[in-house]
């Protein structure tokens, strides 16, 4: 079962935000995030999707709104390729 990080942090050189990693913390490192902390872990991409927005709104952050199948494809793609 694949386990989806909230993660919160600042990209080098960027704004802090709210991101989702499914390998963390690949994404905080990708992102040269170095102040990155675990806000929450979910293994459903419904449910993670959904909180990710709730706490950008929460934390008064830019609510980056990508589309759930989208998300949902990505992970199936990543999936296969282990």
């Amino acid at each position: 079962m694949t386990e989806f990080t909230i993660y919160y942090g600042t990209p080098e050189g960027k704004d802090k935000k709210i991101g989702v990693d499914c390998n963390y913390p690949t994404r905080l490192n990708n992102q040269r995030i170095t102040d990155g902390q675990i806000l929450e872990v979910h293994s459903d991409i419904y449910e993670v999707s959904r909180r990710e927005i709730e706490l950008q709104r929460e934390y008064g952050l830019k609510i980056i709104l990508m589309v759930l199948v989208i998300k949902v494809k990505f992970v199936l793609k990543k999936l296969k390729l282990r």
